[in-house]
C-alpha cells in the first residue's frame, strides 16, 4: 500500500508524497490547491480550484497526465473546477464559479460540454455526485443550498425545497447506502434519497461545542468531522441516526477506507488511522503547507491498493507503507 498527496507550494510545482521513506521525486507543472480527489473507473482524479484550472488523472499515482482546459472558448479555465465523478455519462467534471457547467472527459482527457449555464446571479456550485442513477450537484445562494438533478448530464431540474438555511462552509454532498448526505450549514446536514425531497438533521448536541468541518463516506458509513481537534467523529449507516465515534487529534478533513483501515488527514503533518473508527493510532506525513505556513491535506481516497491525499506542497516522493499501518 502507498500514500500519495499532489499539492501546490511557491515554486508552483505540484508533489506527489509516499508517508514512509523516499523512493523517487518528480514534480507537476502550473499547480494549484487541489479541493478535490476521486478514484473514479480505475484512475486517480484530482483537480485543483484556481483561475485557471488544472485537472489530472493517473492510475498508479506516479505518471500524471493533466487538462487544462483553455481549449473550450476560454469556459474551463475561467470557471473554476470544483468536482469530479462517475456515473451513467461517463466521468464528468463540474465547474461552479458564475456558471453550471457539467464537462464529459474521455479516456485521452479530451472534453465535451454537456451543460453550460450562465448563475451570475450569485449562485455558487460546489459538489458533484452520482448515486440512484442520478447526478446530483450542490450550490449555495443567498438563502442557502440549491440542488440540481439529471440523469444524463444535459437535462437538470433545481430544487431548494428543505435546503433553507445560512450557509456557513463550503457545500459537500456524499453518497451511500442509498441516500445523499449534504453539508452547508454550522451545525446540522441534509438527507435525501432523490435530491429533491430533503430532511435537516440536527447534530448540534453531538458536535461538542464545535461546527460541522467536513463530511465523508467511507466503508458504506458517514462520518461527520467537527471544527477542531482532539473531538470525536460523529457516525451513521443511513444519514439519520448518529453517534459518536472515537477522538482524533488532527482537524479531519477527509476519511477513506481500504485494506481494512480508516485513514484520516486533515491540518497536520499527521494521518490517523482506524479499523474500527473508535481506536485511532498516528502515523507521519511530509509537509503540505499554503502560502499562510499552514500544513493543509485537503482530501484522501483509496484506488488500486492505495491510498492517495491531495493537499499542498511542491516536492514529489514515493514509499511502501505497509510498516507504518499495522
Amino acid at each position: 500500500d502507498r500514500f500519495i498527496s499532489i499539492g501546490y507550494g511557491s515554486q508552483n510545482s505540484g508533489i506527489i508524497y509516499y508517508a514512509n521513506s523516499l523512493y523517487g521525486y518528480f514534480s507537476l507543472p502550473n499547480v494549484k490547491p487541489w479541493v478535490r480527489l476521486r478514484f473514479l473507473d480505475g484512475r486517480f482524479w484530482g483537480v485543483s480550484d484556481a483561475a485557471q484550472a488544472t485537472v489530472w488523472y493517473s492510475t498508479d499515482g506516479r505518471a500524471w497526465n493533466c487538462r487544462i482546459g483553455d481549449g473550450d472558448s476560454g469556459y474551463f479555465s475561467t470557471e473554476r473546477v470544483k468536482d469530479v465523478c462517475a456515473g451513467s455519462s461517463g466521468i464528468v467534471l463540474l465547474s461552479g464559479l458564475d456558471v453550471f457547467s457539467v464537462r464529459q472527459v474521455d479516456a485521452t482527457g479530451d472534453r465535451t460540454v454537456l451543460s453550460w449555464l450562465d448563475t451570475s446571479s450569485g449562485e455558487k456550485w460546489g459538489s458533484l455526485v452520482y448515486g440512484n442513477g442520478i447526478y446530483l450537484a450542490i450550490g449555495t445562494n443567498s438563502t442557502g443550498a440549491i440542488a440540481a438533478r439529471s440523469a444524463d448530464c444535459k437535462n437538470w431540474s433545481y430544487s431548494t425545497a428543505g435546503l433553507a438555511g445560512t450557509v456557513f462552509k463550503n457545500t459537500d454532498v456524499v453518497f451511500s447506502n442509498g441516500v445523499f448526505v449534504l453539508s452547508f450549514e454550522q451545525n446540522a446536514i441534509h438527507r435525501s434519497a432523490d435530491g429533491i425531497n430533503w430532511t435537516r438533521y440536527d447534530l448540534s448536541g453531538m458536535l461538542q461545542g464545535a461546527s460541522v468541518h467536513s463530511i465523508s463516506t467511507a466503508n458504506g458509513r458517514f462520518i461527520v468531522a467537527p471544527n477542531g481537534h482532539n473531538l470525536k467523529l460523529l457516525l451513521s449507516d443511513d444519514g439519520a441516526s448518529w453517534e459518536n465515534g472515537g477522538a482524533i487529534q488532527i482537524n479531519v478533513a477527509s476519511v477513506a477506507y481500504g485494506e481494512g483501515f480508516y485513514v484520516a488527514v486533515g491540518d497536520s503533518q499527521t494521518f490517523v488511522y482506524s479499523k474500527d473508527l473508535y481506536t485511532w493510532k498516528t502515523g507521519s506525513l511530509p509537509p503540505a503547507t499554503y502560502f499562510d505556513g499552514q500544513t493543509f491535506w485537503n482530501a484522501i481516497t483509496f484506488g488500486n491498493g492505495q491510498f492517495a491525499a491531495v493537499g499542498g506542497s511542491n516536492v514529489c516522493t514515493y514509499a511502501d507503507v505497509s510498516p507504518v499501518i499495522k
